[in-house]
C-alpha cells in the first residue's frame, strides 16, 4: 500500500471517529497538550544543532 493511501485512510478514519466520539473524549486533551509541549521543547535544540552542523 502506498503512503498516500495510508494517509488518506488515516484521515478518513480520524474524521469518522471524531464525528462519533466528538466531545466525549475530553479526557485525552491533557495527554495531547503534554505531547505538543514536548515537541515544542524538542524543536529549538534540533534547529540549533542543525544550524551549528550546517555552519561547521
Amino acid at each position: 500500500m502506498k503512503l498516500f493511501q495510508k494517509v488518506l485512510i488515516g484521515f478518513v478514519l480520524g474524521a469518522i471517529l471524531g464525528a462519533i466520539w466528538g466531545p466525549g473524549i475530553v479526557w485525552i486533551k491533557p495527554i495531547g497538550t503534554i505531547f505538543v509541549s514536548l515537541l515544542k521543547m524538542l524543536i529549538i535544540p534540533l534547529i540549533f544543532a542543525t544550524l551549528v552542523v550546517g555552519v561547521a
